[in-house]
Protein backbone atom coordinates (compact mmCIF):
# COMPACT_ATOMS: atom_id res chain seq x y z
CA UNK A 1 0.00 0.00 0.00
CA UNK A 2 1.16 3.14 -0.91
CA UNK A 3 0.45 6.43 1.05
CA UNK A 4 1.31 10.08 -0.10
CA UNK A 5 1.24 13.29 2.45
CA UNK A 6 1.30 16.64 0.89
CA UNK A 7 1.54 20.07 2.49
CA UNK A 8 -0.80 22.96 1.74
CA UNK A 9 0.97 26.02 -0.04
CA UNK A 10 -0.83 27.73 -2.33
CA UNK A 11 -4.18 26.34 -3.40
CA UNK A 12 -5.84 25.69 -6.79
CA UNK A 13 -7.23 28.80 -7.75
CA UNK A 14 -5.56 32.52 -7.46
CA UNK A 15 -5.32 33.67 -4.00
CA UNK A 16 -7.37 36.48 -2.85
CA UNK A 17 -6.24 40.28 -2.64
CA UNK A 18 -6.09 42.03 0.65
CA UNK A 19 -9.66 43.77 2.24
CA UNK A 20 -9.26 46.95 0.64
CA UNK A 21 -9.77 48.02 4.68
CA UNK A 22 -6.47 46.55 5.69
CA UNK A 23 -4.68 48.73 3.28
CA UNK A 24 -5.28 51.84 6.18
CA UNK A 25 -4.12 49.74 8.98
CA UNK A 26 -2.02 51.41 11.13
CA UNK A 27 1.93 50.68 10.94
CA UNK A 28 3.28 47.70 12.62
CA UNK A 29 5.25 47.81 15.47
CA UNK A 30 8.28 45.78 15.76
CA UNK A 31 7.66 42.05 17.28
CA UNK A 32 10.42 41.01 19.50
CA UNK A 33 12.40 37.66 19.21
CA UNK A 34 12.75 35.81 21.46
CA UNK A 35 16.40 35.72 23.33
CA UNK A 36 17.22 32.61 22.15
CA UNK A 37 15.72 29.60 19.56
CA UNK A 38 16.22 26.36 19.50
CA UNK A 39 15.00 23.30 17.52
CA UNK A 40 16.22 19.44 17.33
CA UNK A 41 15.73 18.27 13.30
CA UNK A 42 17.14 15.42 11.20
CA UNK A 43 17.18 12.97 13.91
CA UNK A 44 18.33 9.33 12.58
CA UNK A 45 19.00 6.34 14.86
CA UNK A 46 22.79 7.28 15.83
CA UNK A 47 22.76 11.22 14.60
CA UNK A 48 21.08 14.45 15.37
CA UNK A 49 20.85 18.30 13.93
CA UNK A 50 20.68 20.94 16.84
CA UNK A 51 19.92 24.46 15.99
CA UNK A 52 20.36 27.27 17.61
CA UNK A 53 19.72 31.29 17.41
CA UNK A 54 21.10 33.62 19.88
CA UNK A 55 22.46 37.06 19.16
CA UNK A 56 25.52 38.39 20.99
CA UNK A 57 27.88 35.39 20.61
CA UNK A 58 30.81 34.45 18.41
CA UNK A 59 30.49 30.93 18.57
CA UNK A 60 28.13 28.06 19.44
CA UNK A 61 28.57 24.66 20.53
CA UNK A 62 26.56 21.65 21.80
CA UNK A 63 26.89 18.43 24.24
CA UNK A 64 24.82 15.44 23.75
CA UNK A 65 24.54 13.55 27.16
CA UNK A 66 23.31 9.58 27.25
CA UNK A 67 24.72 9.10 31.18
CA UNK A 68 27.70 6.81 30.24
CA UNK A 69 29.23 9.07 27.67
CA UNK A 70 29.33 12.54 26.25
CA UNK A 71 29.24 13.74 22.68
CA UNK A 72 30.39 17.70 21.78
CA UNK A 73 29.85 18.94 18.50
CA UNK A 74 32.31 21.34 16.54
CA UNK A 75 32.23 24.80 17.54
CA UNK A 76 29.94 27.14 14.58
CA UNK A 77 30.42 30.50 14.15
CA UNK A 78 27.21 32.80 14.67
CA UNK A 79 27.06 34.90 11.89
CA UNK A 80 25.32 38.17 11.28
CA UNK A 81 24.60 37.22 7.81
CA UNK A 82 22.64 34.46 8.81
CA UNK A 83 20.67 36.22 11.59
CA UNK A 84 22.75 34.85 14.21
CA UNK A 85 21.78 31.30 13.73
CA UNK A 86 23.61 27.65 13.58
CA UNK A 87 23.21 24.11 13.04
CA UNK A 88 25.27 21.71 15.02
CA UNK A 89 25.32 18.21 13.77
CA UNK A 90 26.02 15.47 16.25
CA UNK A 91 27.10 11.62 14.86
CA UNK A 92 27.55 8.50 16.83
CA UNK A 93 24.45 8.46 18.93
CA UNK A 94 23.08 5.28 20.30
CA UNK A 95 19.69 4.52 18.80
CA UNK A 96 16.23 4.30 20.53
CA UNK A 97 17.54 6.38 23.45
CA UNK A 98 16.19 10.01 25.24
CA UNK A 99 19.56 11.85 25.54
CA UNK A 100 19.69 15.51 27.35
CA UNK A 101 21.48 18.14 25.63
CA UNK A 102 23.12 21.52 26.06
CA UNK A 103 23.54 24.43 24.03
CA UNK A 104 26.15 26.99 24.78
CA UNK A 105 27.90 30.08 23.55
CA UNK A 106 30.99 32.37 23.88
CA UNK A 107 31.81 35.49 23.44
CA UNK A 108 35.68 34.96 23.48
CA UNK A 109 37.56 34.27 20.88
CA UNK A 110 38.80 31.18 21.02
CA UNK A 111 35.52 30.47 22.95
CA UNK A 112 36.01 29.64 26.68
CA UNK A 113 33.70 27.48 28.43
CA UNK A 114 30.68 29.40 27.53
CA UNK A 115 27.55 30.35 28.64
CA UNK A 116 25.12 28.16 28.81
CA UNK A 117 22.24 29.03 25.95
CA UNK A 118 19.69 26.22 26.62
CA UNK A 119 18.98 22.65 27.26
CA UNK A 120 16.72 19.86 26.60
CA UNK A 121 15.85 16.38 25.59
CA UNK A 122 15.26 14.59 21.91
CA UNK A 123 14.94 10.92 21.23
CA UNK A 124 16.96 8.90 18.32
CA UNK A 125 15.28 6.81 16.36
CA UNK A 126 14.78 3.36 16.90
CA UNK A 127 17.87 1.29 14.91
CA UNK A 128 16.68 -0.30 11.63
CA UNK A 129 16.12 -3.50 12.75
CA UNK A 130 13.92 -2.71 15.96
CA UNK A 131 9.84 -2.98 15.97
CA UNK A 132 8.84 0.07 17.49
CA UNK A 133 5.59 2.33 17.28
CA UNK A 134 5.60 5.96 15.86
CA UNK A 135 3.31 8.86 15.83
CA UNK A 136 4.25 11.24 13.24
CA UNK A 137 2.75 14.59 12.78
CA UNK A 138 2.55 16.41 9.64
CA UNK A 139 1.82 20.52 9.09
CA UNK A 140 2.17 23.02 6.83
CA UNK A 141 1.14 26.54 5.74
CA UNK A 142 1.71 28.84 8.88
CA UNK A 143 0.64 32.40 8.51
CA UNK A 144 -0.35 33.21 4.90
CA UNK A 145 -2.65 35.89 3.10
CA UNK A 146 -3.04 37.62 6.79
CA UNK A 147 -3.91 35.16 8.64
CA UNK A 148 -0.97 35.39 11.40
CA UNK A 149 -0.28 35.04 14.84
CA UNK A 150 -3.14 36.09 16.56
CA UNK A 151 -2.01 38.46 19.28
CA UNK A 152 -3.86 36.46 21.89
CA UNK A 153 -2.68 32.58 22.26
CA UNK A 154 -0.35 32.71 18.92
CA UNK A 155 -0.61 29.82 16.41
CA UNK A 156 -2.72 27.47 19.12
CA UNK A 157 -2.68 24.77 16.68
CA UNK A 158 1.10 23.93 17.19
CA UNK A 159 0.90 23.75 20.91
CA UNK A 160 -2.02 21.10 19.80
CA UNK A 161 0.37 19.30 18.16
CA UNK A 162 2.83 19.79 20.91
CA UNK A 163 0.14 18.59 23.25
CA UNK A 164 0.23 14.94 20.97
CA UNK A 165 3.87 14.73 21.79
CA UNK A 166 4.66 13.67 18.31
CA UNK A 167 7.76 11.15 17.28
CA UNK A 168 8.73 13.69 14.80
CA UNK A 169 7.40 16.09 12.95
CA UNK A 170 7.67 17.12 9.46
CA UNK A 171 7.16 20.35 8.11
CA UNK A 172 6.09 19.83 4.87
CA UNK A 173 6.36 23.59 3.60
CA UNK A 174 5.23 27.12 3.89
CA UNK A 175 6.40 27.54 7.47
CA UNK A 176 6.24 31.03 6.10
CA UNK A 177 4.75 32.91 3.56
CA UNK A 178 7.42 35.57 2.43
CA UNK A 179 4.74 37.28 -0.03
CA UNK A 180 2.70 38.12 2.30
CA UNK A 181 2.25 40.44 5.26
CA UNK A 182 0.95 40.78 9.14
CA UNK A 183 -1.17 43.19 9.20
CA UNK A 184 -2.96 43.87 12.36
CA UNK A 185 -5.98 42.46 11.58
CA UNK A 186 -6.57 39.28 9.77
CA UNK A 187 -9.08 38.81 6.83
CA UNK A 188 -11.38 36.76 9.38
CA UNK A 189 -11.24 39.75 11.95
CA UNK A 190 -9.14 38.12 14.67
CA UNK A 191 -6.10 40.96 16.00
CA UNK A 192 -2.53 39.87 14.66
CA UNK A 193 0.72 40.36 16.10
CA UNK A 194 1.38 42.63 13.32
CA UNK A 195 4.55 41.88 11.62
CA UNK A 196 7.26 44.59 10.82
CA UNK A 197 8.14 43.28 7.09
CA UNK A 198 7.08 43.79 4.28
CA UNK A 199 5.83 40.83 1.49
CA UNK A 200 9.00 40.11 -0.70
CA UNK A 201 6.83 40.45 -3.59
CA UNK A 202 6.12 44.24 -3.09
CA UNK A 203 7.66 45.92 -5.59
CA UNK A 204 9.28 48.49 -4.10
CA UNK A 205 11.93 45.77 -2.29
CA UNK A 206 14.52 45.70 -4.38
CA UNK A 207 15.32 41.74 -5.43
CA UNK A 208 18.75 42.65 -6.98
CA UNK A 209 19.99 44.14 -3.37
CA UNK A 210 20.90 40.85 -1.74
CA UNK A 211 21.11 42.54 1.87
CA UNK A 212 17.91 43.65 1.91
CA UNK A 213 16.11 40.59 0.56
CA UNK A 214 17.43 38.91 3.57
CA UNK A 215 16.45 41.21 5.61
CA UNK A 216 13.06 40.79 4.64
CA UNK A 217 13.22 36.75 4.65
CA UNK A 218 14.86 36.81 8.11
CA UNK A 219 12.19 38.80 9.51
CA UNK A 220 9.35 36.68 8.30
CA UNK A 221 11.17 33.54 9.92
CA UNK A 222 11.34 35.30 13.61
CA UNK A 223 8.25 36.20 13.43
CA UNK A 224 6.71 32.65 13.21
CA UNK A 225 9.63 30.70 14.80
CA UNK A 226 9.07 33.38 17.52
CA UNK A 227 5.41 31.97 18.40
CA UNK A 228 5.39 30.44 22.06
CA UNK A 229 3.43 27.60 20.49
CA UNK A 230 6.19 27.19 18.10
CA UNK A 231 8.89 27.21 20.80
CA UNK A 232 6.90 24.54 22.93
CA UNK A 233 6.71 22.02 19.59
CA UNK A 234 10.51 22.25 19.02
CA UNK A 235 10.79 21.41 22.69
CA UNK A 236 8.70 18.65 22.38
CA UNK A 237 9.80 17.11 19.29
CA UNK A 238 12.43 16.90 16.45
CA UNK A 239 11.89 17.90 13.06
CA UNK A 240 12.19 17.08 9.29
CA UNK A 241 11.83 20.57 7.18
CA UNK A 242 11.03 21.22 3.42
CA UNK A 243 10.08 23.78 1.42
CA UNK A 244 7.54 24.86 -0.97
CA UNK A 245 6.95 28.14 -2.81
CA UNK A 246 6.12 30.32 0.04
CA UNK A 247 9.31 30.14 1.59
CA UNK A 248 10.35 32.41 -1.23
CA UNK A 249 7.30 33.09 -3.68
CA UNK A 250 4.15 32.04 -4.96
CA UNK A 251 4.47 29.21 -7.34
CA UNK A 252 8.64 29.41 -8.08
CA UNK A 253 11.06 27.27 -9.18
CA UNK A 254 14.76 27.24 -8.26
CA UNK A 255 16.40 26.89 -11.67
CA UNK A 256 14.18 29.76 -13.19
CA UNK A 257 15.23 32.64 -14.81
CA UNK A 258 12.44 34.48 -13.85
CA UNK A 259 9.05 34.38 -12.12
CA UNK A 260 7.60 32.81 -15.30
CA UNK A 261 4.30 32.12 -13.28
CA UNK A 262 3.98 35.71 -12.60
CA UNK A 263 6.37 39.16 -13.21
CA UNK A 264 9.14 37.00 -15.58
CA UNK A 265 10.32 40.94 -16.01
CA UNK A 266 11.13 41.58 -13.01
CA UNK A 267 14.57 41.99 -12.05
CA UNK A 268 16.80 39.96 -9.21
CA UNK A 269 14.94 37.17 -9.48
CA UNK A 270 17.87 34.16 -9.08
CA UNK A 271 18.77 36.59 -6.84
CA UNK A 272 16.00 36.24 -4.66
CA UNK A 273 15.59 32.45 -4.97
CA UNK A 274 19.69 32.16 -3.48
CA UNK A 275 18.63 34.50 -0.58
CA UNK A 276 15.36 32.84 -0.11
CA UNK A 277 16.91 29.44 -0.01
CA UNK A 278 20.14 30.42 2.31
CA UNK A 279 17.48 31.85 4.59
CA UNK A 280 15.34 28.32 4.63
CA UNK A 281 18.74 26.78 5.56
CA UNK A 282 19.55 28.97 8.47
CA UNK A 283 16.46 28.57 9.96
CA UNK A 284 15.49 25.08 9.89
CA UNK A 285 17.95 22.14 11.97
CA UNK A 286 18.91 20.33 8.41
CA UNK A 287 22.17 17.95 7.85
CA UNK A 288 24.07 19.87 4.65
CA UNK A 289 24.47 17.08 2.19
CA UNK A 290 28.11 16.58 2.13
CA UNK A 291 27.92 16.65 -2.11
CA UNK A 292 25.28 19.36 -2.46
CA UNK A 293 25.27 21.63 0.76
CA UNK A 294 21.67 22.68 -0.65
CA UNK A 295 19.66 19.46 -1.14
CA UNK A 296 16.47 19.02 -0.04
CA UNK A 297 15.47 15.97 -0.69
CA UNK A 298 16.73 12.94 2.13
CA UNK A 299 15.34 10.32 3.88
CA UNK A 300 15.09 8.82 7.54
CA UNK A 301 14.47 5.48 8.81
CA UNK A 302 12.48 4.86 11.78
CA UNK A 303 12.91 1.31 12.84
CA UNK A 304 11.67 -1.73 11.06
CA UNK A 305 8.62 -0.17 9.66
CA UNK A 306 8.93 3.39 8.63
CA UNK A 307 11.21 4.93 5.83
CA UNK A 308 10.18 8.77 5.92
CA UNK A 309 10.65 10.14 2.04
CA UNK A 310 11.32 14.19 1.62
CA UNK A 311 10.86 15.45 -1.63
CA UNK A 312 11.47 18.43 -3.14
CA UNK A 313 9.48 19.62 -6.18
CA UNK A 314 11.37 23.33 -6.21
CA UNK A 315 14.48 22.99 -6.69
CA UNK A 316 14.94 21.61 -9.78
CA UNK A 317 11.52 21.91 -11.59
CA UNK A 318 10.88 22.71 -15.50
CA UNK A 319 8.47 26.06 -15.85
CA UNK A 320 5.26 25.53 -14.58
CA UNK A 321 3.85 27.21 -18.10
CA UNK A 322 5.67 24.13 -19.93
CA UNK A 323 3.74 21.71 -21.26
CA UNK A 324 3.40 18.47 -19.98
CA UNK A 325 5.86 15.78 -21.65
CA UNK A 326 8.40 13.32 -21.33
CA UNK A 327 11.14 16.54 -21.24
CA UNK A 328 8.98 18.39 -18.36
CA UNK A 329 9.99 17.83 -14.49
CA UNK A 330 8.81 18.41 -11.06
CA UNK A 331 11.68 16.43 -9.90
CA UNK A 332 14.70 16.67 -11.73
CA UNK A 333 16.73 13.90 -12.90
CA UNK A 334 19.21 12.91 -10.45
CA UNK A 335 16.00 12.91 -7.71
CA UNK A 336 13.78 11.37 -9.28
CA UNK A 337 15.74 8.55 -9.96
CA UNK A 338 17.02 8.37 -6.26
CA UNK A 339 13.58 8.50 -5.24
CA UNK A 340 12.11 5.68 -7.85
CA UNK A 341 14.78 3.69 -6.79
CA UNK A 342 15.15 4.30 -2.82
CA UNK A 343 11.41 3.66 -2.75
CA UNK A 344 11.68 0.03 -4.63
CA UNK A 345 14.68 -0.82 -2.72
CA UNK A 346 13.14 0.29 0.98
CA UNK A 347 12.24 -2.80 3.10
CA UNK A 348 10.46 -0.90 5.66
CA UNK A 349 6.55 -1.73 5.72
CA UNK A 350 5.61 1.64 5.53
CA UNK A 351 7.24 4.27 3.26
CA UNK A 352 5.39 7.76 3.71
CA UNK A 353 6.87 10.00 0.81
CA UNK A 354 5.90 14.05 2.21
CA UNK A 355 6.22 16.00 -1.49
CA UNK A 356 5.30 19.73 -1.15
CA UNK A 357 2.54 19.44 -4.02
CA UNK A 358 -0.12 17.17 -4.23
CA UNK A 359 -1.07 14.45 -6.86
CA UNK A 360 -4.74 14.74 -8.23
CA UNK A 361 -5.79 17.94 -6.50
CA UNK A 362 -5.04 20.47 -9.59
CA UNK A 363 -3.19 24.00 -8.30
CA UNK A 364 -1.34 26.88 -9.17
CA UNK A 365 -2.25 30.52 -9.32
CA UNK A 366 -3.85 31.54 -12.58
CA UNK A 367 -3.11 27.65 -13.67
CA UNK A 368 -5.05 28.95 -16.91
CA UNK A 369 -1.97 31.38 -18.02
CA UNK A 370 0.32 31.05 -15.49
CA UNK A 371 0.67 26.74 -15.66
CA UNK A 372 -0.01 24.00 -12.76
CA UNK A 373 2.03 23.95 -10.18
CA UNK A 374 1.38 20.77 -8.98
CA UNK A 375 1.50 16.82 -10.71
CA UNK A 376 -2.13 16.88 -12.14
CA UNK A 377 -2.63 18.63 -15.40
CA UNK A 378 -6.78 18.91 -14.13
CA UNK A 379 -9.73 19.08 -15.84
CA UNK A 380 -9.65 22.97 -16.25
CA UNK A 381 -9.04 26.69 -14.97
CA UNK A 382 -12.60 27.82 -13.36
CA UNK A 383 -11.12 31.30 -13.29
CA UNK A 384 -10.24 31.69 -16.74
CA UNK A 385 -11.24 35.08 -17.65
CA UNK A 386 -13.86 34.92 -20.55
CA UNK A 387 -12.35 35.00 -23.70
CA UNK A 388 -9.17 34.09 -22.54
CA UNK A 389 -7.31 30.71 -23.76
CA UNK A 390 -7.28 27.73 -20.65
CA UNK A 391 -3.72 26.36 -20.84
CA UNK A 392 -3.65 24.77 -17.44
CA UNK A 393 -4.82 21.02 -18.77
CA UNK A 394 -1.58 20.42 -20.91
CA UNK A 395 1.09 22.07 -18.18
CA UNK A 396 1.05 19.55 -15.03
CA UNK A 397 3.78 16.99 -14.28
CA UNK A 398 1.59 13.77 -14.87
CA UNK A 399 4.44 11.85 -16.95
CA UNK A 400 7.20 12.00 -14.58
CA UNK A 401 5.01 10.87 -11.58
CA UNK A 402 3.07 8.12 -14.22
CA UNK A 403 6.68 6.88 -14.94
CA UNK A 404 7.83 6.49 -11.11
CA UNK A 405 5.16 4.77 -10.19
CA UNK A 406 5.18 2.51 -13.03
CA UNK A 407 8.44 1.23 -11.89
CA UNK A 408 7.23 0.85 -8.39
CA UNK A 409 3.83 -1.16 -9.65
CA UNK A 410 6.40 -3.21 -12.08
CA UNK A 411 8.40 -3.73 -8.26
CA UNK A 412 5.45 -4.84 -6.19
CA UNK A 413 6.17 -2.05 -3.87
CA UNK A 414 3.33 -1.50 -1.28
CA UNK A 415 2.72 0.38 2.06
CA UNK A 416 3.19 3.30 0.14
CA UNK A 417 1.48 6.68 1.98
CA UNK A 418 1.86 10.56 0.30
CA UNK A 419 1.24 13.45 2.69
CA UNK A 420 1.05 16.50 1.61
CA UNK A 421 -0.68 20.03 2.51
CA UNK A 422 -0.25 22.85 -0.12
CA UNK A 423 -3.84 23.48 -1.12
CA UNK A 424 -5.31 24.93 2.51
CA UNK A 425 -8.17 22.15 2.87
CA UNK A 426 -7.91 18.72 3.67
CA UNK A 427 -8.88 15.78 1.90
CA UNK A 428 -7.67 12.26 1.84
CA UNK A 429 -7.11 9.82 -0.99
CA UNK A 430 -6.84 6.25 -1.71
CA UNK A 431 -5.69 5.60 -5.74
CA UNK A 432 -5.94 1.97 -7.76
CA UNK A 433 -4.41 1.37 -11.17
CA UNK A 434 -5.45 -0.53 -13.17
CA UNK A 435 -3.15 -3.84 -11.91
CA UNK A 436 -4.24 -3.40 -8.65
CA UNK A 437 -1.38 -1.42 -7.61
CA UNK A 438 -3.20 0.98 -4.58
CA UNK A 439 -1.66 3.65 -2.37
CA UNK A 440 -3.23 6.33 -0.42
CA UNK A 441 -2.60 10.67 -0.41
CA UNK A 442 -3.11 12.34 2.46
CA UNK A 443 -3.54 16.58 2.40
CA UNK A 444 -4.37 18.70 5.56
CA UNK A 445 -3.90 22.00 6.23
CA UNK A 446 -3.48 24.92 6.14
CA UNK A 447 -2.37 25.53 10.10
CA UNK A 448 -3.14 29.28 9.51
CA UNK A 449 -3.67 31.04 5.78
CA UNK A 450 -6.76 31.36 3.74
CA UNK A 451 -8.86 28.11 2.98
CA UNK A 452 -9.42 26.45 -0.07
CA UNK A 453 -12.35 24.86 -1.03
CA UNK A 454 -12.19 21.08 -2.69
CA UNK A 455 -13.28 21.21 -6.18
CA UNK A 456 -12.57 18.43 -9.09
CA UNK A 457 -10.04 15.83 -9.45
CA UNK A 458 -7.98 14.85 -11.82
CA UNK A 459 -8.85 11.05 -12.58
CA UNK A 460 -5.40 10.32 -14.18
CA UNK A 461 -4.35 8.38 -11.49
CA UNK A 462 -7.22 6.78 -9.84
CA UNK A 463 -8.09 8.79 -7.15
CA UNK A 464 -11.18 7.97 -4.77
CA UNK A 465 -11.66 10.48 -2.31
CA UNK A 466 -12.24 8.98 1.04
CA UNK A 467 -12.71 12.41 3.30
CA UNK A 468 -12.41 16.10 2.13
CA UNK A 469 -13.28 19.24 4.52
CA UNK A 470 -13.03 22.89 4.34
CA UNK A 471 -12.77 25.43 6.83
CA UNK A 472 -11.16 24.35 9.35
CA UNK A 473 -7.17 24.35 10.38
CA UNK A 474 -5.43 20.70 10.12
CA UNK A 475 -2.53 18.80 10.58
CA UNK A 476 -2.18 14.92 9.67
CA UNK A 477 -1.72 12.55 12.03
CA UNK A 478 0.34 9.20 11.54
CA UNK A 479 0.14 6.09 13.79
CA UNK A 480 1.86 3.39 13.27
CA UNK A 481 2.18 -0.13 15.80
CA UNK A 482 4.78 -1.48 16.88
CA UNK A 483 4.35 -4.85 14.99
CA UNK A 484 4.23 -2.53 11.67
CA UNK A 485 0.77 -4.06 10.82
CA UNK A 486 -1.09 -1.27 10.94
CA UNK A 487 -1.01 2.61 10.18
CA UNK A 488 -3.51 5.00 11.27
CA UNK A 489 -4.36 7.90 9.97
CA UNK A 490 -6.65 10.88 10.50
CA UNK A 491 -6.73 14.69 9.95
CA UNK A 492 -6.91 16.75 13.09
CA UNK A 493 -7.93 20.09 14.32
CA UNK A 494 -7.27 23.40 16.00
CA UNK A 495 -8.04 21.07 19.21
CA UNK A 496 -5.87 18.01 18.64
CA UNK A 497 -8.76 15.92 18.13
CA UNK A 498 -9.27 13.76 15.31
CA UNK A 499 -11.97 15.31 12.60
CA UNK A 500 -15.16 13.33 11.51
CA UNK A 501 -14.86 11.19 9.21
CA UNK A 502 -10.56 11.21 8.53
CA UNK A 503 -9.71 8.44 10.66
CA UNK A 504 -8.73 5.74 8.30
CA UNK A 505 -7.02 2.44 9.41
CA UNK A 506 -4.46 1.38 6.68
CA UNK A 507 -3.28 -2.78 6.96
CA UNK A 508 0.20 -3.88 6.02
CA UNK A 509 -0.41 -6.20 3.30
Amino acid sequence: MLLLLLACTGGPDPLPEPPPELLSEPEPSPVEAAPVLTAVGDVGPDRAVLWVRASGYNRVWATVDAGAATWRSEDAPVRTAADFTATLPITGLPPGQTLRYALRGSTTAPPDEGELLAEGTFTTAPASDAAAPVKLAVMGDLGGQGYCRPAEGGYGILGAIADRAPDVVIANGDLIYADGDCPARAPDGIANLPGDFPAIAEPWVDWTDARRVREVFDAHWRYNRSDPNFIRLTEVAPLIAQWDDHEVINDFGAPWDAWHTRDPERAGYTTLVEVGRAAFFDWNPITPHPDEPHRVYRSFRWGRHLEVFIVDGRSYRSPNPQPDGPEKTLLGAAQRDWLTQAVAASDATWKVISVDVPISIPSGSQAWKAGRDGWANGVGDPTTPEGEEDRSVATGYEAELTGILDAWQAKGVDGVVFVTTDVHFSQTLRYTRTGGFTFHEVVSGPLRAWMGEPGPLDPTFGPTSLYAESGVPTFAWLELSADGQSLSVATCGPDGQPRPGSALTLKAE
